[in-house]
């Protein structure tokens, strides 16, 4: 079987296919989506945010002026987290619609809907290992909180172990940090084990990844160092003009402490044509960037399932189409050869008969008559001659 590739596999979102532009415009709806679920969020729970903001604005006030910035209150918190909630369920479903969409082609060649974005039971496998993902990491976060617990327990109950739960407490966050990284690796293409299957198989692609862990780990770090390279270098380059023209600004808002007037004059500064312009182009690539990354990211999955490899047993064959009926062959009967004619071969010690030369057609002998009319006996020729006596003659 072929050999698994991490620069393939990193590249495998990006090669030339029979269709073009069908990520593109599945992106494209993806991100039309996301602004428009943002937007909705953010009207609908401003009157909730609004006091998260003003909340900030005193903390960095207590922060600037050397004193103990202020608890968030408890009615503020609970006024946002329904909201919160909804945001992030709709969000991880809209999510859910967009690797849908890019799996089903990466994987089956396959696409639909609009922009090639669709609610269907592809989406629904996704969502639901979305939702596993969510519950697996919980359940890690548990159990690292027990081992700490029994570590602290041991330790207060036997003070002569203390050395070594020490030890274990300090080595411990490196073999819990291994454990993660390899079974969220070998975990990572569930989504495209789901699609590629047809069915729900979040446990299936353990063996798809197979001997397989170090080069897709590599490939994650190469596209995440590679997408933390080029964010950072964009950050910089938007830190310097919108830092200058806003660091008056949050400065006197911080000292104030008046929300409403820190929004008034950061909106008189990002008015400007050349920070609104900035803020615009940054925002905009850093959507993309961040969509070149989820693309890079399922094609290392895609590859994972329907790429070369060993053991794969997600990936989707045909059925064989059903085989036709024998037909009947028409046996003719076999034909005999034709009899061959061959000389006659002389015994031995005998001389072969001479063959008959022609000889000159005889004309017919005249007829002779006798006096009395009547023809004339024919003389008989030597083969009708009488036969000979078998007596001698004897004397007279």
């Amino acid at each position: 079987m072929a050999e698994f590739s991490a620069v393939q596999a990193g590249l495998y979102a990006f090669r030339g296919r029979e269709r073009r532009f069908v990520l593109t415009g599945a992106t494209i709806g993806y991100l039309i989506g996301a602004c428009l679920i943002g937007a909705a969020f953010v009207a609908a729970a401003w009157p909730a945010l609004s006091g998260v903001v003003e909340w900030y604005a005193r903390a960095m006030r207590a922060a600037h002026e050397g004193g103990e910035p202020p608890e968030p209150a408890m009615a503020t918190v609970l006024a946002v987290a329904p909201w919160f909630g909804v945001y992030v369920l709709v969000a991880l479903l809209w999510m859910s619609v967009y690797e849908a969409a890019c799996l089903r082609w990466l994987v089956r060649g396959e696409t639909g809907g609009v922009l090639g974005l669709a609610l269907n039971a592809d989406t629904l496998r996704v969502f639901l290992t979305y939702l596993l993902w969510v519950v697996l990491w919980v359940a890690f976060c548990g159990v690292v909180g027990l081992f700490y617990g029994t570590l602290i327990a041991i330790n207060g109950a036997a003070p002569a172990f203390r050395i070594l739960m020490m030890v274990l407490g300090a080595l411990a966050p490196l073999g819990l940090l291994a454990l993660l990284l390899w079974v969220a690796t070998r975990l990572s293409p569930a989504a495209a084990t789901s699609i590629a299957r047809e069915e729900f198989a979040f446990f299936g692609t353990w063996s798809a990844t197979r001997g397989r862990f170090w080069d897709m780990l590599g490939a994650f770090l190469v596209i995440m160092t590679i997408y933390v390279a080029v964010g950072f270098a964009l950050q910089a380059l938007v830190r310097i003009p919108v830092g200058q023209a806003m660091y008056s600004v949050v400065h006197e808002g911080v000292r104030d402490g008046d929300a409403g007037r820190l929004f008034a004059r950061m909106g008189e500064v990002l008015s400007s044509p050349l920070i609104a312009g900035v803020l615009i182009g940054y925002v905009l690539v850093s959507m993309v960037l961040a969509c070149v990354l989820r693309l890079a990211w399922f094609g290392v999955n895609a590859y994972a399932v329907a790429g070369g490899g060993p053991d794969e047993p997600a990936a989707v064959t045909p059925a064989p189409a059903p085989e036709a009926p024998p037909v009947a062959q028409v046996q003719t009967p076999p034909q005999e050869p034709p009899p061959q004619v061959t000389a006659p071969v002389a015994p031995p010690n005998e001389p072969a008969p001479p063959e008959a030369t022609p000889s000159a057609e005889v004309p017919p002998a005249p007829v002779t008559t006798s006096d009395t009319g009547s023809p004339a006996p024919e003389a008989p020729s030597e083969e009708e001659s009488p036969p000979a006596s078998p007596h001698p003659p004897g004397p007279a």
